[in-house]
């Protein structure tokens, strides 16, 4: 993951950069390819703003945190990410990848095969009952 980090009004400090670096890589785990994110931290008068982009393959995330502290503004930005990240995720699994998988694959099959066994059942029941009756 590519982290390039912009300072506007203010300057670029260790432990902003540090901090920021370990709540973006808390991200990897909802994403798949190497992918680029931009942070912009500003401060207008006492108002601390992140803004981030993240650059995914075929979808760009944005979100912002607005607080009087950097670090909550920090935090609540890398929180709009990740909740976005994990919808995006959950949406991309139960979609089309999903009947991909082996389990999937062999779950839809078992339910086909109880399915025809049933209505196999139910013909032979049915074509005795009208030799009886």
């Amino acid at each position: 993951m590519e982290i390039h980090l912009t300072f506007r009004h203010l300057e670029a400090t260790d432990g902003l950069k540090t901090y920021t670096e370990e709540k973006a890589e808390k991200l990897k785990k909802y994403l798949i390819d190497p992918v680029k994110l931009n942070i912009v931290f500003s401060v207008d008068r006492f108002v601390h703003k992140v803004d981030t982009v993240l650059f995914e393959k075929n979808k760009i995330f944005k979100a912002q945190g607005t607080t009087n502290d950097m670090y909550s503004s920090i935090d609540q930005a890398m929180h709009n990410l990740e909740q976005q990240l994990k919808r995006h995720k959950e949406k991309m699994k139960n979609h089309k990848n999903y009947f991909k998988t082996p389990e999937a694959l062999l779950e839809e099959a078992n339910s086909i095969q109880d399915e025809q066994h049933l209505s196999i059942e139910r013909t032979r029941n049915r074509s005795r009952r009208k030799k009886v009756a």
